[in-house]
């Protein structure tokens, strides 16, 4: 049908935009959560399929924003999953830990990675 094919194309094309947006968001207000960076890690890994664009969100992120624990969470789980540097992720994981210890997603995750 082709109401239900531009629906998707409409969604498809708003979804890039709110992640473009999502991302500029985050990178100049330091303001984020678990789940926004949930998404914007899907997007970035999966939809881009762009290291090179994920690898600099997330150097800036926890350079600019140190004091924010979701940054360093998910940039240790990019690290850990996608470039396969088990001893960096650690350090990322460790950091997310001590600025959020009882965070029960960060336990767990850095437990199942690090065994």
């Amino acid at each position: 049908n082709k109401f239900e094919a531009y629906e998707l194309l409409l969604e498809g094309i708003l979804s890039l935009f709110s992640s473009n947006l999502s991302i500029k968001a985050s990178k100049e207000s330091g303001i984020t959560s678990l789940d926004q960076e949930e998404f914007l890690f899907s997007y970035l890994v999966q939809t881009l399929q762009s290291k090179n664009k994920a690898s600099e969100y997330y150097e800036h992120t926890t350079e600019k924003y140190p004091d924010v624990p979701f940054y360093h969470f998910y940039h240790a789980i990019f690290l850990h999953q996608i470039c396969k540097s088990r001893e960096l992720a650690e350090r990322e994981f460790k950091e997310s830990l001590r600025l959020l210890p009882e965070n029960p997603t960060f336990l767990g995750s850095y437990a199942v990675s690090h065994p």
